[in-house]
């Protein structure tokens, strides 16, 4: 028992000292200059009327639980259902709530934290929110979405085959790479985590360079000649310059355009890492506000980002979490009009 005790507090220990390594190293290296825009939400970004969905009231939501997700720039959370009641804090734009009840009126919603670390809020904190502060998936939706994260691509992201992260770097000499084809770093199972859960959600995984926690002894779960080659898989993937989040839309009817704006959030801590941290605040900015005009029952659109933003820092601390948020507003050709919220969270791949 005590040596099961001491291993484990070896693990801990150990993770922690190297990824202080990696702050260390990531502080070190010079970033690339990438342009940042500071978000200005100040308008409601969905159409509340009609995408509110109304829960039972007065009744606690069974397993099924609801999400919903802050799409402004912060939006109060009160101590009873009232417009007048106390404020206690301000939920950010990207957390995602759980909603526990619904009020008498149906205007009200009682929720608590819908993530499986609570920075923001701790899990045990409960509030009330005014429904047309959160966004509420509606529940027959015209368009399928589907997200994912490319690390590397080779080709045309429309047409490009996926290839899992663990099989290029495992066994890339048996992949067929003569296609179009992206690594994609999304999960590539469900995970029961609600950071992680649809309907919004998806995880995905990315390394810090030179923080790939690999040993030699790893190259013979690998088909690498050399632990040289078997860093170099992951330095391709991982020191490229470039990530590439994205989304492919579909639906029965014919879709018109579609206004797209994509916002990054970072969570900052004093020292990043699996375990308990200090959390310091959050960052936050609008990379894109776009309309695209697509005219068809297809459309996938990318955004191009410098890696290095993903750990850089405005202030102090360092970067734990970010989401990439989409916040969708669809206009279909029979004049049918929805808006459809995602999110891509990000993490170091041995803290997801």
């Amino acid at each position: 028992m005590q040596k099961g005790i001491y291993l484990k507090l070896f693990v801990i220990s150990f993770l922690f000292l190297l990824m202080n390594s990696c702050k260390n190293k990531s502080d070190n290296k010079k970033h690339l200059s990438t342009e940042k825009r500071q978000v200005d939400l100040k308008t409601n970004a969905v159409d509340s009327k009609t995408n509110v969905v109304y829960l039972k009231k007065n009744q606690p939501v069974k397993k099924n639980d609801h999400l919903v997700m802050v799409i402004k720039d912060s939006i109060p959370l009160r101590t009873e259902p009232d417009s007048q009641a106390q404020i206690s804090k301000y939920a950010l734009i990207s957390l995602q709530l759980k909603v526990l009840e619904i009020s008498e009126d149906k205007i009200w919603y009682k929720v608590k934290i819908g993530e499986d670390k609570g920075y923001q809020l701790r899990h045990e904190e409960e509030y009330w929110v005014f429904h047309e502060d959160v966004y509420l998936e509606p529940e027959n939706s015209l368009a399928e979405i589907t997200l994912d994260l490319s690390v590397f691509e080779s080709g045309n992201l429309q047409d490009a085959m996926r290839i899992d992260p663990k099989d290029y770097i495992y066994k890339l000499n048996s992949l067929n790479l003569d296609t179009s084809y992206y690594i994609g770093s999304s999960l590539s199972v469900i995970s029961p985590k609600m950071t992680c859960s649809p309907p919004f959600s998806i995880c995905a995984g990315i390394y810090k360079p030179d923080c790939y926690f690999i040993f030699k002894g790893d190259v013979k779960k690998t088909d690498a000649e050399d632990f040289k080659e078997l860093e170099n898989r992951y330095k391709h993937l991982y020191e490229n310059g470039t990530v590439i989040p994205f989304y492919k839309i579909k639906s029965k009817s014919e879709i018109k355009t579609i206004h797209e704006k994509l916002i990054c959030t970072k969570i900052i801590v004093d020292n990043p890492s699996c375990y308990p941290e200090r959390y310091l605040g959050m960052e936050f900015d609008e990379l894109t506000n776009q309309m695209h005009t697509v005219n068809s029952n297809n459309y996938l659109s990318s955004f191009l980002i410098n890696s290095d933003y993903l750990f850089s820092v405005k202030l102090y601390g360092g970067v734990q979490n970010l989401d990439f948020l989409y916040i969708l507003t669809i206009s279909y050709s029979d004049v049918q009009t929805e808006t459809i919220v995602r999110r891509i969270s990000l993490g170091w791949p041995l803290c997801i």
